[in-house]
């Protein structure tokens, strides 16, 4: 089974994530979306995401999304995000995969994110250092990669290729 992993990567942490799954899952091809679409038709199981930004994909995983709709509805797809409110994971599938995506995904995964204000620039910097002292005693612990996530989407790309 070919397996393609294709994401976009802003600051660094959906890139980081798309690596952590490549090790667990092995043999696979990794592309990120802002540099070059990869031929989606070669693949057989494709893993595609990035960041949440303002409630939104970032525009490589949009346009993507949107250019290759017709081939993503053949094949088997499973989807992440990176996003530091897992609470709002529901409304962000809803609000940036089609309806006719979401009916045939195999998955949906929520990698958690980062707030690395040393990688941070301009306006991203001074959000993200709001939200750390706006988080500070609030009991809401700031982002972090959850890598159980990252487990249980190899996990299920395992039972997929299991099945075939």
């Amino acid at each position: 089974m070919k397996i393609l992993i294709a994401y976009h990567s802003k600051n660094g942490t959906s890139e980081k994530c798309a690596r952590l799954l490549l090790k667990q899952v092995g043999d696979a091809d990794l592309a990120d979306l802002k540099k070059k679409t990869p031929g989606f038709e070669s693949y057989d199981l494709i893993v595609i995401g990035g960041s949440i930004r303002m409630g939104m994909y970032t525009r490589p995983v949009r346009k993507a999304l949107k250019k290759y709709e017709e081939v993503l509805q053949q094949k088997k797809v499973i989807y992440f995000i990176n996003c530091a409110f897992p609470e709002n994971r529901e409304k962000y599938y809803k609000d940036n995969i089609s309806e006719k995506l979401r009916k045939r995904m195999l998955g949906c995964f929520n990698f958690g994110g980062e707030m690395d204000l040393a990688r941070l620039t301009g306006s991203d910097r001074m959000i993200a250092a709001t939200v750390a002292r706006q988080s500070q005693g609030s009991g809401h612990p700031l982002a972090s990669i959850d890598e159980r996530a990252i487990e249980q989407c190899a996990g299920r790309i395992a039972a997929i290729k299991e099945n075939i």
